[in-house]
């Protein structure tokens, strides 16, 4: 059986693709439906929010708070991937603010059917 660790789940070398993938699903599903991943974002020092509305205007951002990565359209959402896959850009935030925008972020993608959603 599995030992789960932290954000890591632990598995034998011998365990079959199919229950390692039934086990992740089920982590998975657990996280979606726990709200306090949508916890508030720390507003961040570098970030000018008043900047991200001007620029957007009212759209959803993947980080609300600092009005950074607006995710309104297919190719905001791709952009706001891209720059979230850079670990310069998670850096400024805490473990728990990165899997509240990533969380976001894959939710546009599943929205806009692109990235890992696109065959979906």
């Amino acid at each position: 059986m599995p030992k789960r660790k932290g954000a890591y789940v632990l598995f034998d070398s011998d365990t079959p693709a199919s229950k390692i993938i039934s086990v992740l699903m089920g982590h998975h599903a657990k996280i979606a439906a726990d709200r306090s991943i949508t916890a508030d974002i720390e507003e961040r020092e570098d970030a000018d929010p008043k900047e991200g509305k001007s620029k957007y205007g009212s759209v959803t951002f993947a980080d609300p708070k600092n009005k950074k990565y607006p995710l309104d359209t297919p190719g905001h959402v791709r952009a706001a991937a891209s720059y979230w896959g850079m670990s310069k850009n998670r850096s400024m935030y805490s473990q728990e603010d990165q899997t509240t925008i990533t969380h976001r972020i894959e939710s546009a993608e599943k929205k806009f059917k692109i990235g890992k959603h696109a065959d979906k």
